[in-house]
């Protein structure tokens, strides 16, 4: 599967290791795509655009973000150390899908409608 741009405008690798998919963005300069507060907002929202083009066609166990490994072979190791999780992880939740609601109210909005009990 091939996928569009990843963190910080790089082309997203792709490998199989230890029997699943693997994909990552390569990044020469951490400090200068990831130092700011502002351009970690950005990578962290090309991150999470990655994870649902993936999710067309696969379920993803995402690294958290931002994990920085070395080289492809890190990457295997660090496969290599939750494989069984991962493995046990994937079996357990099958073709399901998570969803995120972001919500926002008015500055000035007395209730907290996310808490059970209250009524506008």
């Amino acid at each position: 599967m091939k996928i569009g741009t990843g963190v910080c405008e790089t082309e997203v690798q792709s490998r199989e290791m230890l029997g699943v998919q693997v994909y990552w963005s390569e990044i020469a300069d951490a400090e200068a795509c990831l130092g700011s507060a502002e351009s970690l907002k950005k990578a962290a929202l090309q991150f999470h655009q990655v994870l649902r083009e993936i999710l067309i066609s696969a379920t993803p166990i995402p690294f958290r973000f931002p994990t920085l490994l070395e080289s492809e072979e890190a990457i295997e190791e660090q496969l290599a150390e939750g494989q069984e999780l991962y493995r046990d992880t994937l079996e357990r939740i099958g073709n399901a899908v998570q969803y995120e609601v972001v919500g926002s109210w008015a500055e000035n909005e007395q209730l907290d409608l996310a808490t059970p009990g209250q009524r506008p």
